[in-house]
């Protein structure tokens, strides 16, 4: 596999050796997400999506915080 690398964003609190590691930690575990089952995998992201939603509120005012942006 041949992965191509160019800047979509900058963050202040990371770096390039984290951003480098999170794609390293995701790769390594595709192989054994993708040979979950498909039910098990709907029950992982269903479970997520319940997650999100019971805390959107909380999610809303954080990442508008993050953003520099008025509530």
């Amino acid at each position: 596999m041949t992965l191509h690398f160019h800047m979509i964003a900058f963050s202040r609190t990371s770096s390039v050796q984290n951003s480098f590691a999170a794609v390293a930690a995701a790769n390594a575990a595709f192989p054994a997400w993708a040979s979950t089952p498909l039910a098990d995998r709907r029950k992982a992201l269903r479970a997520a999506r319940d997650a999100i939603h019971a805390h959107r509120e909380e999610l809303a005012r954080l990442l508008t915080t993050e953003q520099g942006k008025p509530i």
